[in-house]
C-alpha cells in the first residue's frame, strides 16, 4: 500500500502531505472509499510524520471521526505533530478530496517512546 502513497509538493516537515490514488479495491458501499481503508491511510500519515526521527515508538491509541462520505477518487492527507513530550508524541491527520476545509475524516493517534536499556 505505500508505494501508491506520494508526497505532495510544497509541504513542510512540520505538516506532512500526501496523496493515495483511487484504487477499485478501496471501494465500500457504491461510490465511496471504504471507511476502513481511510482509517489505515490516515494511520500511516501519522506513521510517516513520525518517521524520520531518531528514536522509536509505538502506538498507544488511535481515535478516527469520520465527517462525510468520501467519493471514489483521490484521497489527500496531513498530519502534524501536535505534541511532542520526552515520552509521548500525539499526532494529528485529516484528510480530504476537493478541499482542505471540508476534511472526509480526521485521526488523532498517540505514540509512546520506546526506551532502550535495562529499565524500559
Amino acid at each position: 500500500m505505500s508505494k501508491t502513497i506520494d508526497r505532495i509538493e510544497g509541504c513542510t516537515p512540520v505538516a506532512q502531505c500526501v496523496e493515495l490514488p483511487f484504487d477499485p479495491r478501496l471501494s465500500g458501499r457504491p461510490g465511496f472509499l471504504h471507511g476502513g481503508a481511510i482509517a489505515g491511510f490516515l494511520a500511516q500519515v501519522c506513521d510517516q510524520a513520525i518517521a524520520g526521527q531518531n528514536v522509536s515508538f509505538r502506538s498507544i491509541s488511535s481515535s478516527v471521526q469520520f465527517l462525510r462520505g468520501a467519493r471514489e477518487a483521490t484521497l489527500q492527507a496531513q498530519a502534524q505533530i501536535l505534541h511532542q513530550g520526552s515520552a509521548s508524541v500525539t499526532v494529528q491527520a485529516r484528510a480530504w478530496q476537493d478541499s482542505v476545509e471540508k476534511p472526509v475524516a480526521l485521526i488523532v493517534r498517540k505514540y509512546r517512546r520506546i526506551r532502550s536499556g535495562p529499565f524500559s
